[in-house]
């Protein structure tokens, strides 16, 4: 990586979605990492408005999915006005991404459609934005008995939510906000946690890989309605 000759990007993703969702954006991220193998990818298709979180999440799934390292963003990374020049004009395999690919990453993630006992957001953490849009989604709703929703966060984002007054908002609803540290890392088997809900491919692709906990990916509104009153 320290080479410019291996940074260019050595296969091309093209995404057809239009407007994609939260967990789109994870989806297209795994997609590239379980196709690239060890070469650098390059990525054409997102919109212009594209956040940093959703970039974010996108890059972790990836890196969930395979050994990806970096990702050139055509019209976002420097150098990468396209998939040619981020690829320093030379051909490389393409492929591209659309509704039937991203519906396959879900039904290879989502292992199961029972009642999940712990919901787990923010793998990787949450921003103060998103957890602001957390806040909003559960506005005026309780977590369901039986269910409890845990949101990660960075300790700085913490302290911002904490004082702004959105961290109460969230807890209201009986999710719990905690920082520092993420589901990943905890052993959910030994919680007592046997159907995880989450809409982290990151998350998704640990936890199933070790074959101790269910997952069930889904879209972070399609979470909220499910397991909220």
């Amino acid at each position: 990586m320290l080479l410019d000759e291996n940074r260019r990007a050595q296969v091309a993703f093209r995404s057809t979605i239009d407007r994609p969702t939260d967990l789109d954006y994870r989806s297209l991220g795994y997609y590239i990492g379980r196709h690239s193998g060890s070469r650098v990818p390059g990525l054409d298709g997102l919109p212009r408005n594209v956040s940093s979180d959703e970039l974010k999440h996108l890059g972790a799934a990836a890196a969930a999915g395979g050994p990806v390292t970096m990702i050139h963003y055509v019209g976002i990374t420097p150098g990468s006005e396209s998939l040619k020049s981020a690829s320093g004009g030379e051909r490389v395999e393409t492929f591209d991404v659309g509704r039937k690919e991203l519906d396959e990453v879900e039904a290879d993630l989502n292992q199961s459609e029972e009642k999940p006992d712990l919901v787990a957001l923010g793998v990787p953490h949450l921003s103060a934005g998103e957890l602001g849009q957390l806040a909003k989604l559960l506005d005026g709703k309780k977590v369901k008995r039986g269910t409890r929703m845990y949101a990660y966060t960075s300790s700085q984002a913490f302290d911002f939510v904490k004082r702004s007054g959105v961290m109460l908002e969230i807890e209201r609803s009986g999710a719990r906000l905690t920082h520092s540290t993420d589901a990943e890392i905890s052993p959910l088997k030994k919680l007592g946690f046997d159907v995880v809900m989450t809409n982290s491919a990151k998350l998704a692709e640990i936890v199933s890989s070790e074959g101790e906990v269910k997952i069930r990916y889904k879209q972070i509104a399609e979470i909220v309605e499910e397991v909220t009153s």
